[in-house]
């Protein structure tokens, strides 16, 4: 009994801490998206890929995690360099989030540039796109992938929708009332147990009484 409580307490206090956590994370997000800015928690973000530039190696809705990263440990190689995140300063995607491949890196008066390109065949470094055109560089590095997901990605797309968190609430309510429905049946077999009577010997008492 004891040790049923302490796990009670741990399952409460954990939930507790992620529901912290998420709670700061939104917040944390949306005060970060107001001001223009990329949200970190410990230094991670996360991203949502939109496009096909990244396929087949990362498809649409996938769920990629981002760390910050210093640009000089950034490995840039076709086809095996780290796949990037950065801002767009300009181009028809100027202040777009681009998820990309590093495939060459360059220093000029002390300053690294990326150049980068997506996994699509025969995609054009984001260099030579007229919707891009950007100049990576540290102020716009947003981070490197270490983690990606579609399923998670796909998950997180479906939360993000209203009515998810309107059947959520509805069948946490329902499965509430559910398990308090069995407990009061249970607690009401065990008095009947202890009495030395069932349920069904009570209901047909109950019927020749009324008779």
């Amino acid at each position: 009994m004891k040790g049923k409580r302490i796990g009670k307490i741990i399952f409460y206090l954990f939930s507790a801490v992620c529901l912290l956590l998420v709670l700061w994370g939104l917040i944390g997000k949306l005060v970060a998206e107001k001001k223009g800015e990329k949200f970190y928690l410990f230094g991670y973000s996360l991203e949502i890929v939109v496009t096909d530039s990244m396929t087949p190696t990362i498809k649409i809705g996938t769920l990629v995690v981002l760390k910050k990263a210093d640009i000089n440990e950034v490995n840039a190689a076709e086809k095996t360099g780290d796949v990037i995140c950065y801002r767009s300063r300009s181009g028809a995607l100027k202040g777009k989030s681009i998820l990309h491949r590093a495939v060459e890196k360059r220093t000029e008066d002390g300053i690294v540039y990326l150049t980068t390109r997506g996994d699509k065949e025969g995609s054009p470094t984001d260099q030579q796109s007229a919707d891009l055109q950007p100049e990576i560089t540290a102020e716009n590095l947003l981070g490197v992938s270490v983690f990606q997901s579609y399923v998670l990605g796909r998950i997180l797309v479906v939360l993000r929708h209203p009515l998810t968190w309107v059947f959520l609430i509805a069948a946490s309510i329902l499965t509430e009332i559910a398990a308090r429905q069995i407990r009061i049946l249970k607690e009401r077999i065990k008095l009947e147990a202890e009495s030395g009577t069932s349920p069904t010997e009570n209901d047909e008492t109950d019927r020749q009484i009324k008779s």
